[in-house]
């Protein structure tokens, strides 16, 4: 309904503006105009507020429709005094924006969405799955059907995302998007909708980090030089901590990669990984191995790069694959690979996705990661690489996560880093010219929060090796404290021997 008022707003805001300056051409009393205008005004602005879209959105319609009726009304006063103009030109430009806006700016805010999932368009929280069928019914004029977004949970005890429905309309109705959603606020059956987006993986150009004499740490692993993020996590010193504490695992730690699959078979990763899905365990993109490698590619082989992973005792990896070998997927199978990740003792989950978030509508993902905490997962996820505010990308934004952005070895901010300064936990780890594992044994350098997010993951998986009923709180809240402080924008860059000394005290 407000997607209606609006453009319905605008049409008679431009009718009582030609009528007042026609008014004033003429002499005639232009009270009625006037305060048509004055109310026609209050009511456009009102709904402009009050429909879809952030307030940035919201903003920029605003001053682009004030330009639309400046220059309109600049318009119609050049030919207020010429009746043989003045009338034909008001009634077309009356009729061409009646038209223009219920055809098109109708769906202005529409644009707001990404692309949407052909096979459910809608996340749907209903108030009871037992309503299902009226939900469908209510929704009938849209062609639209209605399935389960989320069955077989393992503890649907511990969440409510079994109430969580697919609305897939036809694509020919993709137009109506903003109305089927406003329909689906306004339902007394629904407690929350959201669009089911896609997100694709969106990679920065590979930056060359600037060369540093190597050091091999004592290890064999030939490529293990090239590797400066492992010097500024203090490799070195991590092992020593380890040695020197003995302290020694409780459990060997799951890092669970969602991402584009892991090729189980890397000469670098096999003795790491345990599968859980064959179908997770191929990668026809590079970026899920590539992030596999930065948690656990074998120390001390004799072969390729090496990792935090010391004497291979503290991680373990595993794959869900949730973006397609072309490297997308939508918000749905996302949260699938979330579940099947917590439901398959994960101990930390680690997402190197996301996108632009369409408003604060992330209650799937929220709803997600809290059942994943529930099982006693950290999640750890990518801030972005569009140069942004994190807080306006999700999973980034969401609550309970562990954000991470991107730093080059000088630890100061990657140019295409999303920045952390406005999200509740955020750290940051390397970044940039990052060589780790691609499939069919081979290596490659890349850069993106893509990269850091693994690092962090792998600290994770240390701590949580040591202490498995640590939190997510309490791991940040280490991390943080732990850290060396860079910048507001960016947080604290993890150091892991200080944490592990810190959990040991």
């Amino acid at each position: 309904m407000q997607a209606l008022l609006y453009p319905m707003s605008f049409a008679l805001w431009v009718f009582f503006l030609v009528w007042l300056i026609r008014a004033k051409a003429s002499g005639k009393n232009g009270k009625m105009p006037r305060r048509g205008f004055m109310l026609m005004t209050l009511i456009y602005f009102a709904t402009l507020l009050l429909g879809s879209g952030d307030l940035l959105f919201k903003i920029l319609v605003g001053v682009k429709d004030i330009g639309v009726l400046l220059f309109l009304g600049i318009l119609v006063n050049k030919t207020a005094h010429k009746s043989a103009l003045f009338f034909p030109a008001a009634l077309a430009i009356l009729l061409f924006f009646v038209f223009f806006y219920f055809n098109h700016s109708r769906y202005q805010f529409q644009h707001r969405f990404g692309e949407l999932a052909e096979d459910g368009e809608f996340l749907v929280d209903l108030k009871d799955p037992a309503q299902a069928q009226a939900l469908k019914e209510a929704m009938a004029d849209f062609d639209a059907a209605l399935r389960p977004a989320f069955p077989g949970l393992a503890s649907p005890e511990l969440t409510q995302l079994d109430d969580y429905f697919l609305l897939d309309i036809p694509r020919e109705q993709l137009r109506e998007a903003i109305f089927i959603l406003e329909r689906l606020d306004e339902s007394p059956l629904v407690d929350w909708a959201e669009p089911n987006e896609i997100v694709s993986l969106s990679l920065p150009p590979q930056d060359a980090p600037a060369q540093q004499a190597p050091i091999n740490f004592g290890l064999n692993d030939p490529r293990v030089g090239e590797q400066w993020a492992l010097r500024q996590l203090r490799l070195d010193e991590l092992m020593q901590t380890l040695e020197a504490g003995a302290l020694r695992p409780r459990k060997v730690a799951r890092v669970f990669i969602l991402d584009t699959g892991v090729d189980a078979l890397h000469q670098d990763l096999a003795a790491s990984y345990q599968s859980v899905d064959r179908r997770y365990d191929r990668d026809g993109h590079s970026h899920g191995t590539h992030c596999a490698g930065i948690v656990a590619a074998v120390n001390g082989n004799a072969l390729g790069v090496a990792s935090l992973n010391v004497g291979g005792a503290f991680l373990q990896i595993s794959s869900v694959k949730v973006l397609s070998d072309n490297g997308s997927g939508s918000q749905t199978s996302i949260v699938k690979g979330m579940i099947t990740a917590a439901d398959n003792g994960a101990d930390v989950i680690s997402m190197s996705l996301g996108g632009p978030a369409w408003g604060q509508r992330t209650k799937a993902y929220d709803d997600a990661v809290a059942y994943a905490n529930s099982k006693g997962a950290i999640v750890v996820v990518a801030a972005g690489n569009s140069d942004e505010d994190a807080r306006d990308h999700s999973p980034a934004n969401c609550k309970g996560v562990i954000t991470v952005a991107a730093v080059d070895p000088e630890l100061k901010k990657a140019s295409f880093s999303n920045t952390i300064q406005n999200i509740e936990m955020g750290l940051c780890a390397p970044g940039v010219g990052i060589l780790s594992t691609v499939p069919q044994d081979q290596y490659k350098s890349m850069s993106g929060t893509s990269m850091a997010t693994p690092y962090v993951a792998a600290v994770l998986g240390l701590l949580k090796a040591l202490r498995p009923e640590l939190t997510t709180r309490e791991a940040f809240e280490l991390l943080n404290s732990t850290g060396i402080e860079t910048t507001r924008r960016t947080g604290n860059f993890v150091q892991p021997h200080r944490a592990l000394e810190a959990l040991g005290r």
